[in-house]
């Protein structure tokens, strides 16, 4: 049994280093949503562009995405913790397929920030003269996404010390991270480890995916209240400009006689 074992481990180390491409349950690859989110971010500084209706709509749905990517992680990794057995060889797969999607979304996270953060400084240089209306101002947009950057580092740190593994920062990178994870997943006692781990990284990105989520949306509605009143003010000055130019005295309009028509 030990031998096997063994040789059910060897295995899966050696398969952490490819690419699964099979997704028994038809995910997407892991960060894929928030990698959408990146693209969107990306073309919205190239145009300048706003809250555009089919924009706004795939920034909602990449984001939905991700959630779904981490709830099912969520559900499946909780549904293995119940059992009272040792897993399989096959769940023990699952959970190496699992970790590397979490990894893949942890690491994604940081470019969707980075690009949150170029789309306001992008705002913030195109409309100079901006005053918060709504919201905030996109020097306290940055900051919170700097925070929010912090929290996601936070996230895996907290997450192997729960699976007894220390910083993480002492590995070199995801695979081996994954390696030591599988490692310790050796017995029926760190497979639980492994899986509350698991459950908790799923969790905790969860939580600063709807963070994310919130700052974008109120992000974009305070840009799109400048946007508007910018163009209502060109609008305005256009407008007043016409008029001006194409001012002319009416016709009817007679100079007063003020000498025959004076009363004393």
């Amino acid at each position: 049994m030990k031998k096997l074992k063994l040789l059910i481990t060897t295995l899966l180390l050696v398969g952490i280093s490819m690419n699964v491409s099979a997704r028994g349950f038809g995910r997407k690859k892991g960060g894929g949503g928030l990698g959408q989110i990146v693209k969107i971010l990306i073309a919205m500084q190239a145009k300048q562009a706003l809250m555009e209706t089919e924009l706004g709509k795939e920034l909602i749905e990449a984001v939905n995405q991700t959630q779904n990517q981490l709830k099912q992680i969520e559900m499946e990794m909780t549904n293995m913790l119940d059992l009272s057995r040792e897993l399989t060889t096959g769940q023990l797969m699952k959970i190496q397929q699992d970790y590397q999607e979490l990894m893949a979304i942890q690491n994604q996270f940081k470019d969707t920030i980075s690009s949150f953060k170029n789309f306001e400084k992008t705002f913030k240089n195109t409309y100079a003269d901006f005053k918060n209306l709504e919201g905030l101002t996109a020097d306290e947009y940055i900051r919170k996404a700097d925070d929010l950057l912090t929290a996601t580092k936070d996230i895996t740190k907290s997450s192997f010390a729960m699976a007894g593994l220390g910083d993480p920062s002492r590995l070199a990178n995801d695979s081996q991270r994954i390696t030591e994870l599988m490692k310790v997943a050796n017995t029926a006692e760190g497979q639980k480890a492994v899986l509350q781990a698991g459950v908790n990284m799923a969790a905790e990105q969860t939580k600063v995916l709807l963070e994310l989520r919130t700052l974008l949306a109120s992000s974009l509605k305070t840009q799109n209240a400048e946007e508007m009143r910018k163009i209502q003010n060109e609008k305005a000055d256009l407008e007043h400009e016409k008029a001006v130019m194409t001012y002319k005295p009416s016709k009817e309009y007679k100079k007063p006689d003020l000498l025959n028509g004076r009363k004393w």
